[in-house]
């Protein structure tokens, strides 16, 4: 147990490092940029490195992919792996895996949620600092939901989207009403009930 420890905060390490990088070139390129999941999920949990992962993911503009994987190939000597349908597979001379998204997920998944989603850079993100912008938190709750249910309908979802969602509703504090908006518009609503119902069984009281 303790070895897995390590190994969690030596994987949290280098990934930080990485994504620290991804941001200092992508300010410096001008590229308005946006992390997802664990970058973003690890700070509420009670010690960051407790929420692993095995890639870092992180969102541009459709328009802005090439500028952006030229710098990281340019300045970090990221190994561009090639586009695929919701983003551009990179990997680190460290090892390190990137998924540099231009799109949340697949196009043929869940034809309302990615309508839904579409409107992130328009009516849902705020500029924190640089180029570096974040979604609401209710779109972030969104977002999650609707990665969830891709998976959940594809082959299955793990522990760990239940252990962010649960966690999700007891540390951030959201507009009850455009949640559920978005949930509505996105048909994601009654998945988004059950699964927090089912999170609140196995984590809450």
């Amino acid at each position: 147990f303790r070895k897995q420890q390590i190994l969690a905060v030596y994987r949290y390490e280098r990934i930080g490092y990485e994504l620290s990088e991804i941001c200092r070139i992508l300010d410096e390129a001008g590229v308005p940029y946006m992390p997802l999941k664990g970058a973003v999920m690890r700070r509420y949990y009670p010690e960051p490195w407790m929420r692993t992962s095995s890639d870092i993911d992180i969102l541009v503009k459709p328009k802005d992919v090439a500028a952006a994987t030229d710098a990281l190939v340019g300045k970090l000597n990221y190994q561009n792996q090639g586009a695929y349908d919701h983003d551009v597979q990179m990997y680190a001379p460290s090892g390190v895996h990137l998924e540099l998204h231009f799109e949340t997920i697949e196009e043929h998944y869940l034809a309302n949620a990615n309508e839904v989603l579409k409107s992130i850079w328009d009516e849902h993100a705020w500029r924190i600092s640089g180029q570096q912008y974040a979604m609401s938190n209710e779109m972030f709750y969104f977002y999650h939901i609707a990665h969830m249910a891709k998976h959940f309908t594809e082959a299955g979802c793990g522990i760990r989207f239940f252990v962010d969602l649960w966690l999700l509703n007891h540390r951030l504090e959201y507009d009850h009403q455009k949640k559920t908006e978005l949930l509505q518009a996105g048909q994601l609503l009654e998945f988004a009930q059950n699964a927090e119902h089912l999170s609140e069984v196995w984590f809450g009281e």
